[in-house]
């Protein structure tokens, strides 16, 4: 299996990784490939559910209605970004 090395970490990223690790009963090496094969699992997903409705819409969307999508999945990925801060700070 692949080995990453991360360099140059903020030491409060490290902190708040060692807090979130501790808080889930895992080690910090298992906490980050939790989070980083949660962020990129979620994409994947996301992508493979709008083709699905891609395929069942009629009529293709428009440029407004495909920039008001986005904005609404970013905005709900920040608020659960935030939620998951709060909790952890």
């Amino acid at each position: 299996m692949p080995t990453l090395t991360i360099r140059n970490l903020p030491m409060e990223v490290m902190e708040r990784l060692k807090a979130r690790a501790k808080q889930n009963g895992r080690s910090m090496e298992r906490e980050a490939r939790e989070i980083l094969g949660q962020r990129l699992a979620s994409r994947s997903e996301l992508l493979s559910e709008m083709r699905a409705r891609w395929d069942d819409i009629a009529v293709p969307p428009s440029a407004a209605e495909v920039s008001g999508w986005i904005r609404v999945c970013r905005h709900e990925r920040l608020a659960l970004h935030f939620r998951a801060a709060v909790r952890n700070d």
